[in-house]
């Protein structure tokens, strides 16, 4: 169970690290949202897993997200962002299968 401890853990260290870098390419409303999602899934509130997988997909939506810096795309700062949300949703579905399995 503890290893199941761990993984709730690491997904919200990864949304606070995109939350981050939202932030500071001045995404802060994008920020906010992941923030609050995390402090739901730190208290194991499947909302907040659910919540942060409709992040994805769609218009509107982190895919379309692109970062800019000076007035440009940052190509680091984007390329850093889509390894992240690419990561993390993995990590996300991963995660919600073990929970609809664990019910």
């Amino acid at each position: 169970m503890l290893w199941f401890l761990d993984r709730w853990k690491s997904l919200t260290s990864r949304v606070d690290e995109i939350a981050r870098l939202l932030r500071t390419h001045g995404e802060p409303e994008w920020a906010g949202d992941l923030q609050d999602m995390a402090r739901r899934v730190r208290r194991r509130d499947d909302y907040g897993l659910e919540a942060f997988l409709r992040c994805f997909g769609g218009a509107g939506t982190l895919n379309h997200i692109v970062l800019i810096g000076n007035g440009r795309a940052s190509p680091q700062a984007n390329a850093r962002l889509r390894r992240l949300l690419s990561k993390t949703s993995t990590q996300a579905s991963r995660l919600s299968r073990d929970v609809d399995k664990a019910r």
